[in-house]
């Protein structure tokens, strides 16, 4: 008898879970599904939260028929990000991939491929009127190395993407990040990609106005007009530094990450003082009388190790960014 009581017991307490609230995880957002919504994009994307007992509950609406991704606490830009990346294929199939980003921009290869596991328990979406809908769940704790707890009681650091294809490795088409409190809702939305486009043409316009300075200098040194336009190139060189180095500083303010992080940031800030120096020598040796040899000597080497400092910071951007 005790027995049929304690197996009845369980099978309502199981049946009972079952019919807990929670968020179904279907690609379909009902209301009331999740305890908060976020928009971003001009509220074209939506993100939903819902924390469980040990369970966290995340909901994603992008305007896409691609991938859409989420990561949480990034070092810098996408780096040791903890990521989820899901899409909604042809047929009408979810596919859901536990993830981490090992570079500033990635890559950001499966949690397997790096000796982890695939800690998602359970996840759907749906792909319909030009959006994507991904639903997922995971724990809030961290399973293995490359997971990242989420502390509900913190504010919480976000990124967001998606791209137009459901080749999750394909670079994405919009992004972005935020911090959110998920104990009172609050998100502050964090904007920082046009300053990494500034800080790009910005610095690609310094590197051609610097090596056209010093080749005007090296090699049309008899025309009249060399010495105006080497001194105005000179000088467009280093406003353009200037404004690229504020511009990366604003960028990497407005992504959450660390200044001077990796190599490229110390080279190029060395080249940024090398940009502005060299024009300042340049007008020394022509003012002054005082070792006007060696203030000549001094500005033109300096002219060359900034070109190739700046050259060298370029490769290494462009490494960082996954072109080379």
């Amino acid at each position: 008898m005790n027995r049929k009581r304690n197996i009845f017991f369980w099978v309502v307490l199981i049946a009972g879970i079952g019919v807990l609230p929670g968020a179904e995880l279907d690609g379909v957002i009902r209301s009331g599904e999740y305890e908060t919504e976020y928009s971003f994009q001009d509220e074209a994307v939506k993100i939903y939260l819902k924390v469980e007992a040990s369970l966290i509950s995340i909901g994603i609406e992008a305007p896409t028929t691609g991938w859409v991704g989420i990561g949480f606490d990034p070092v810098s830009v996408m780096d040791q990000a903890d990521m989820v990346i899901a899409w909604v294929d042809a047929g009408g199939k979810a596919h859901a991939l536990d993830c981490f980003s090992t570079g500033l921009f990635g890559p950001h290869p499966p949690d397997t491929e790096l000796g982890g596991t695939n800690d998602l328990i359970a996840f759907g979406g749906k792909e319909e009127g030009g959006k994507t809908v991904v639903e997922f769940q995971r724990p809030l704790k961290a399973s293995d190395s490359v997971d990242k707890p989420i502390d509900p009681t913190k504010p919480l650091k976000i990124i967001w993407a998606y791209s137009e294809t459901d080749r999750f490795d394909d670079m994405h088409s919009a992004a972005g990040s935020a911090e959110i409190d998920l104990k009172t809702g609050q998100a502050i939305q964090k904007q920082g990609g046009r300053f990494l486009f500034f800080h790009i043409v910005l610095m690609s316009s310094a590197v051609v106005f610097m090596s056209t300075g010093v080749g005007i200098a090296r090699f049309l040194r008899k025309k009249k007009w060399w010495l105006k336009v080497h001194r105005s190139l000179g000088i467009l060189s280093a406003f353009s530094t200037g404004l690229g180095l504020g511009s990366i500083f604003l960028f990497v303010e407005n992504t959450g990450g660390r200044h001077l992080a990796v190599l490229h940031a110390w080279v190029g800030l060395v080249a940024v003082i090398g940009a502005v120096l060299v024009p300042i020598l340049g007008q020394a040796f022509l003012k002054l009388k005082w070792k006007k040899q060696e203030l000549r000597s001094v500005h033109r080497w300096g002219g060359r190790i900034t070109v190739s400092l700046m050259g060298l910071a370029a490769l290494m951007g462009l490494r960082i960014l996954g072109i080379l």
